[in-house]
């Protein structure tokens, strides 16, 4: 589906755009999470050739955001956690990114024309203007004055060096000019940031007096530079000085009300990628990463301080920056794990609720899990899984279901006790059970086709059936519910699906699957088994798979597959003509002309 000529190319995206939003509704949650996944593959290479690697990687970006976007309006269905994520992550990466409002997003160009401009000056009246004339408008210009300073942020996100130049002159002014001035103009050049910027725009924050940089519409820009420009971090040059204006910032970011979220905060991760104190905290990092720390190196000695003032484990104003932290807590384990444990773990224990909730938003957000950090956070991951507290995670519930079939699997089934996971999943909502159900399926495929690694009385044994046998299989047995209220028709899906994965292991991973089966349509399974030699090499506990998963009354189309993998399996078993399950397939099909 990824590579659908129509989904990417410009020519034919209006057909796509309405398309997307006229099949988004009518698709089941097995098609959707095929066209999420074939949105997120993003436009085939060939279709982007002839981009520079810059150039490639902002385009790729952004088509894949659009068509996101315009499926967001769609509303029910929702966008599907893997939409979401996606989303999440582009929002992070281009913060300025919007989709155009109604049928405008579904065309490549948009035409409009306007009687009367919406303020006197657009950008190409300032471009026209000499620097005192510019500084001139901006300081004492109030009629239509939105529209100004929108120009004015245009211009600097265009001619950074003028904008700069016009800035460094306010600053000799003994007002300093309006705070508005200086937020959209630092907001334009953070949009703006090149080689050569950091030195001035350093310069430029150290020239402005505290009473003005105290002020919000002031600090919250000016963190925004800082996250900007957080590689000079590592320029002996202007490593001290960006230091500074990064601890004169958090000073004044820790005094921004607006760093304070409003009771019963939903979306953790959103609030803290959009404040002041979370745009600092992630041009820490980044500073951070930079420095190639070695695993259990800690954190250097010069940056320690800060971090812990980052932090600012009790207060309220700094909850932005530990969500940001959380998010990199695997990184930043490895590299200072007593850190974590003193500054962060606490965070993770559930005493506050509201503190937990957004920790583990953030941690949920870039999930990584390694068996250092499992030990230390596994108490109050398990304690994560009741209904009220996942209702309030949303899109990252995904990640959380998966890390936690990743533990038992990988990990092993005698670090979780059994009585505590059956309630975790018990606890999930049906769309993260489908979620784990899909690692599984994920974490079995990708075992497939590897290496033989051993043998047995039954022969060689390929590396899935390893996998399934030794790690997949006693972790099912162990944990996985077989409550019937638990069962639903697209978790069975993807556990049939795990059991096709297999190879010789096939009879025994379905004898286990299916006995948490709920019939339904089961349309991607049909794909999978048509893809697979079972039809072939287990005829018969094919037609035992269909006959379990798959609601007869749902076929009400010629399914090719279907056809396909009843020709193949009655090919390898001539005797299953005479079965009547199979007779009641073919026939169904044959009716349907098929």
């Amino acid at each position: 589906m990824a590579n659908l000529p129509m989904l990417w190319q410009s020519s034919s995206r209006k057909e796509a755009m309405d398309l997307l939003q006229t099949l988004w509704p009518a698709l089941d949650g097995a098609g959707r999470d095929l066209l999420s996944a074939a949105i997120t593959a993003g436009p085939p290479d060939e279709l982007m050739a002839g981009l520079e690697p810059a150039e490639l990687t902002i385009s790729r970006d952004r088509r894949i955001f659009d068509r996101i976007a315009v499926l967001g309006r769609v509303q029910n269905p929702p966008l599907t956690p893997t939409l979401k994520a996606e989303l999440l992550r582009l929002r992070e990466l281009y913060p300025d990114w919007r989709s155009p409002p109604g049928e405008q997003a579904h065309f490549a160009i948009w035409q409009e024309s306007r009687f009367g401009p919406g303020t006197k000056y657009g950008i190409n009246d300032l471009i026209a203007l000499d620097n005192n004339g510019l500084l001139d408008a901006l300081v004492h210009e109030s009629e239509d004055r939105e529209g100004l300073l929108d120009a004015w942020r245009q211009l600097a996100a265009s001619d950074g060096d003028r904008v700069l130049l016009v800035l460094e002159m306010l600053t000799s002014l003994e007002t300093h000019g309006r705070s508005d001035i200086w937020r959209y103009g630092l907001w334009g050049l953070r949009d703006n940031t090149k080689a050569g910027s950091a030195e001035r725009l350093l310069a430029l924050l150290s020239n402005v007096p505290d009473a003005l940089f105290s002020l919000p519409d002031f600090s919250q820009p000016a963190a925004e530079i800082i996250q900007a420009i957080s590689s000079a971090s590592d320029k002996s040059d202007l490593a001290d000085q960006f230091w500074r204006q990064f601890d004169r910032t958090l000073a004044a970011a820790g005094q921004d009300p607006s760093n304070k979220a409003e009771s019963g905060q939903t979306d953790w991760v959103g609030f803290a990628i959009n404040c002041s104190m979370g745009y600092l905290a992630q041009g820490f990092f980044a500073a951070l990463f930079g420095r190639d720390l070695k695993i259990g190196a800690g954190i250097p000695s010069d940056m320690i301080n800060r971090l812990d003032t980052l932090m600012g484990t009790s207060r309220l104003e700094h909850r932005p920056a530990r969500v940001i932290a959380s998010a990199r807590l695997s990184y930043l384990n490895a590299v200072d794990p007593l850190w974590v444990e003193r500054v962060l773990l606490p965070g993770f224990s559930w005493k506050d609720e509201e503190e937990s909730q957004a920790l583990w938003q953030g941690f949920g957000w870039h999930a990584r899990l390694d068996p250092e950090l499992w030990s230390a956070i596994r108490s109050g991951f398990l304690d994560l899984f009741s209904p009220q507290r996942l209702e309030r995670l949303g899109g990252f519930r995904r990640n959380l279901a998966q890390l936690l079939m990743l533990a038992g699997v990988e990990f092993g089934i005698e670090e979780l006790p059994r009585d505590a996971v059956r309630a975790a999943i018990r606890a999930m909502p049906e769309d993260m059970r489908r979620d784990a159900a899909d690692w599984i399926t994920t974490y079995l495929e990708q075992a497939k086709g590897e290496a033989v690694e051993a043998t047995d009385k039954d022969g060689r044994q390929s590396k899935v059936d390893i996998v399934w046998r030794t790690r997949v299989e006693p972790w099912l047995k162990r944990v996985w519910p077989s409550d019937p209220a638990l069962r639903a028709p697209g978790i069975s899906e993807q556990l049939a699906a795990a059991a096709i994965a297999t190879e010789k292991a096939f009879p025994d991973a379905l004898a286990l699957v299916s006995t948490f089966f709920a019939r339904g349509e089961g349309y991607y399974v049909f794909h999978q088994l048509a893809s697979s030699d079972h039809p072939e090499q287990h005829p018969r506990e094919t037609m035992v798979l269909i006959e379990k998963l798959i609601d007869p009354t749902s076929l009400n189309w010629a399914n090719t597959d279907l056809r396909a993998i009843l020709d193949r399996a009655s090919e390898a078993a001539p005797e299953l003509v005479d079965d009547a399950a199979f007779r009641q397939w073919d026939q169904r099909l044959k009716s349907l002309g098929g």
